[in-house]
């Protein structure tokens, strides 16, 4: 479903654009600003050639949430319990919760440089064509 935001800024490739809150997302109030706004912001790939002020139309990005969580909360945590396992077997109590806050710290470090190496575009929102006032 496409959405339509105004331009309110460009930074680069891309535009900030102010989106009205639909009422698919009005349920569950988790972007809900502090100043009680009724409008979001989010970034978009300039694709139209849109210039501060224009209306535009936006095609979201790929979305896999499930993969994504499973990939940030879940793989960590299979890393913690296996080093928790592993440590009970071979050392003591305290070098085991070292060792295993250590793993999943170095796993989270993984994740993050592989994200900022990924492909984001196709995940990245895209202002799509420009509409008239």
């Amino acid at each position: 479903m496409a959405e339509i935001g105004t331009v309110i800024r460009i930074s680069g490739n891309l535009v900030q654009l102010e989106i009205p809150r639909s009422k698919a997302c009005g349920g569950c109030r988790a972007c809900v600003p502090l100043n009680g706004r009724e409008t979001m912001t989010t970034y978009a790939i300039n694709a139209c050639g849109a210039e501060v002020g224009d209306r535009v139309e936006i095609e979201p990005g790929e979305s896999r949430p499930l993969f994504s969580s499973l990939l940030l909360y879940g793989l960590p945590l299979a890393v913690f319990l296996g080093l928790i396992f592993l440590g009970s077997l071979f050392a003591s109590e305290a070098v085991t919760v070292g060792l295993a806050l250590g793993g999943m710290l170095l796993t989270y470090l993984i994740l993050y440089f592989l994200s900022r190496k990924m492909n984001t575009e196709r995940y990245t929102h895209r202002a799509i064509r420009i509409l008239p006032r």
